[in-house]
């Protein structure tokens, strides 16, 4: 007879049990090594953006100078008066003649002149800002005289100007509307602000709003070409944001 053999030392019965505990044995280590080679960057968190209600882009500020003190004018001694001697002028003999006037010929009074037709007076074209050579400015600003001096102090005025005397519409306050009205004017030679229209802008209520603004402009003092006043021509962009 042959012995039989005990089920529970055959090897092959727990073949299946060695798999499973070797492939989990793979798996873990698998995991540990690319635990250990893998690395981990945490981005860094951006900072918010702050943003003005109205922007005017390309208009740098400007720092306006301190008025100089004006030095009190020396005081200058009074000239002591000339003593005139009466001995030491000669008499003369009163000698003088009336002249005649002359007559006038007036002609025939029935003659009658047609007047000249002069025309109407010439107006002279805005220039461009660019190349006046003495830009127009806010009269606090008046004894400025470099062209640089001069844009950077009207552009400052303009940029704080809009920001205090442009209102957002009312109808446009619940949406989230945002855009940039550019305003077209003309400074004349006496510095009032004439001729505003809206050349670029899509929205109605901002157009209107951005033309009111810059037509309520106070007077300012006028542009010069060669030590005249001249009228010069201006753009504005106006910018509607509601934060």
């Amino acid at each position: 007879m042959h012995d039989k053999k005990n089920w529970k030392k055959n090897l092959e019965n727990f073949r299946t049990i060695f798999f499973m505990v070797g492939l989990a044995l793979s798996l873990m280590a698998a995991t540990e090594i690319i635990q250990w080679t893998t690395e981990y960057q945490v981005p860094e968190p951006k900072e918010p953006i702050e943003e003005s209600t109205f922007v005017i882009p390309n208009l740098p500020p400007i720092t306006i100078p301190e008025k100089p003190e004006i030095p009190e004018p020396k005081k200058e001694p009074e000239p002591e008066p000339i003593k005139l001697d009466a001995n030491k002028f000669k008499k003369v003999d009163n000698d003088f003649k009336e002249p005649t006037r002359p007559t006038l010929n007036l002609g025939d009074l029935n003659d009658t002149i047609e007047p000249e037709f002069m025309g109407p007076p010439d107006v002279p074209e805005p220039i461009e800002a660019y190349f006046v050579e003495n830009m127009a400015r806010p009269k606090d600003c008046e004894a400025l005289q470099g062209k640089k001096e001069q844009m950077d102090c009207f552009s400052n005025f303009v940029k704080f100007y809009l920001a205090d005397e442009v209102n957002f519409p009312r109808s446009n306050a619940f949406f989230a509307t945002t855009e940039t009205v550019y305003i077209q004017f003309v400074i004349d030679e006496f510095g009032m602000v004439k001729e505003v229209e809206a050349i670029r802008g899509e929205n109605p209520d901002f157009r209107e709003e951005a033309v009111r603004a810059i037509s309520e402009l106070p007077e300012l003092v006028p542009a010069k070409q060669m030590g005249r006043p001249v009228p010069v021509k201006v753009v504005v962009p106006v910018r509607f944001r509601l934060d």
